[in-house]
C-alpha cells in the first residue's frame, strides 16, 4: 500500500512539473522555429504524450520528473511524437528518464535532413551477422 502512496504522489509531482507553464515554456523553447505560432499549442502536446507515456509505465512513474521533462524536451527540438508509432520512446533506467529514437525516428529524420531518398531494410540472421559487410560505395548488405 505504501509503494501504491508514493507512486502516487510521483506522479502527482510529475504531473504537475509537465504539464505546468514552465514546462510548456520549455518545451516551446526546444520546438523548432519553423513553427513559428504553433509552437505553443505543439508544446502542450508533447507534454501531454510524455505524461501519457508516463501514465503507461510504472517504472516511467518513479524518474525523477526533471528527467522526464528533459528527455521529452529533447524529443520535443527533434520534432519527434514519443507515441506507439515508435519514433521516440521515453525510457526509465533507474530514477533518470532518457529519451531512445525508435528506428522509425532515425529513419524520419534521415529522410528530413534530404541526403537519404530510401530505405532497404534485410534480414539478417545471427549465424549470418560476421558474413554481413556494410560499405558506403556499394551500398549493399
Amino acid at each position: 500500500m505504501a509503494t501504491q502512496q508514493i507512486q502516487k504522489s510521483n506522479l502527482q509531482k510529475i504531473q504537475s512539473n509537465l504539464l505546468g507553464e514552465g514546462a510548456i515554456k520549455i518545451f516551446k523553447d526546444a520546438l523548432p522555429e519553423v513553427l513559428g505560432a504553433h509552437a505553443e499549442k505543439a508544446a502542450a502536446r508533447y507534454a501531454k504524450m510524455a505524461y501519457a507515456a508516463v501514465c503507461q509505465s510504472p517504472k516511467l512513474q518513479q524518474c525523477t520528473p526533471q528527467s522526464i521533462t528533459k528527455a521529452a524536451s529533447i524529443a520535443a527540438s527533434l520534432n519527434l511524437d514519443i507515441d506507439p508509432r515508435g519514433l521516440a520512446y521515453l525510457v526509465p533506467f533507474g530514477k533518470e528518464a532518457v529519451l531512445i529514437i525508435g528506428y522509425q525516428g532515425l529513419m524520419e529524420l534521415a529522410y528530413r535532413s534530404g541526403k537519404v531518398k530510401s530505405f532497404t531494410a534485410n534480414i539478417i540472421y545471427e549465424s549470418e551477422k560476421d558474413k554481413v559487410l556494410v560499405t558506403r560505395e556499394n551500398g549493399r548488405i
